[in-house]
């Protein structure tokens, strides 16, 4: 990882329904007003990303919502890859088979060789249909 992994933009500051003990994680939007928590399904739309550690129930963070964010990711990713969210808020890559519709959350600015290392992600919600 590099500095030039890492050039967030836009920043908002969100509620989460759940504590969160992981940082670099992808996030979504609970249903309620103002309220993030870490993606819990494979392929769910992502918000963007929260970057910080241990928040409780109900406490604010800063969620990355454009720019390039630092993720971790959940299998290996090759550099340049589409990346859609694990089900614990994980970057992998867009496995293109399967869903109707890939959630994309973004693309990714490096590799990691398996989970559990942290990628820059240039942000970039959209969907792909099949």
């Amino acid at each position: 990882m590099s500095t030039q992994d890492h050039d967030p933009g836009r920043k908002v500051t969100r509620k989460v329904n759940g504590p969160v003990t992981t940082p670099n994680r992808f996030v979504e939007q609970t249903g309620t007003a103002n309220q993030v928590q870490v993606v819990g399904t494979q392929n769910d739309p992502v918000y963007g990303v929260i970057e910080t550690t241990t928040r409780n129930d109900q406490d604010y963070a800063s969620i990355t919502i454009d720019g390039i964010a630092w993720v971790e990711s959940g299998a290996a990713v090759s550099d340049g890859d589409d990346v859609i969210s694990d089900n614990q808020g994980r970057a992998i890559t867009d496995p293109a088979t399967g869903a109707v519709t890939a959630c994309v959350a973004g693309k990714a600015l490096g590799a990691a060789s398996g989970a559990g290392q942290v990628i820059g992600v240039l942000l970039g919600r959209y969907k792909i249909k099949r």
